[in-house]
């Protein structure tokens, strides 16, 4: 990537890691650890062309991940339904695409955590 002066790095995270999550300090902690490594890595290789964020998903249907939804799920969620693999993948998209946009966790959660870009 540094030598084409051009890559784009996602990591996928979760809402987990500002929320402390529903699997356990376990999977939180390594999800915030993750965000440490991105911002990081940002930092270092902006210069190269190479932009580097990362995607935080709630709970999002119709993968393996997520199989069995309750009630309970659902009132975490402000807009009031699961997310869809498609969103997050749009999500993807505009990472890509976008050469200006680097060093950013990217909320998709439904509303759950507000965010605020400094």
């Amino acid at each position: 990537m540094e030598a084409q002066k051009w890559g784009r790095i996602i990591f996928c995270s979760s809402v987990a890691a500002t929320t402390g999550g529903v699997v356990g300090p376990h999977y939180a902690s390594s999800k915030s650890g993750l965000h440490g490594m991105m911002h990081w890595i940002a930092s270092q290789y902006a210069r190269s062309g190479i932009t580097c964020n990362a995607i935080s998903p709630a709970l999002i249907t119709g993968t393996d991940m997520f199989k069995d939804p309750t009630p309970g799920h659902l009132d975490l969620i402000p807009i009031g339904r699961f997310g869809h693999p498609e969103e997050i993948a749009q999500i993807v998209e505009l990472l890509i695409t976008n050469s200006y946009m680097t060093n950013k966790i990217v909320a998709a959660d439904g509303g759950m955590v507000p965010s605020v870009s400094a």
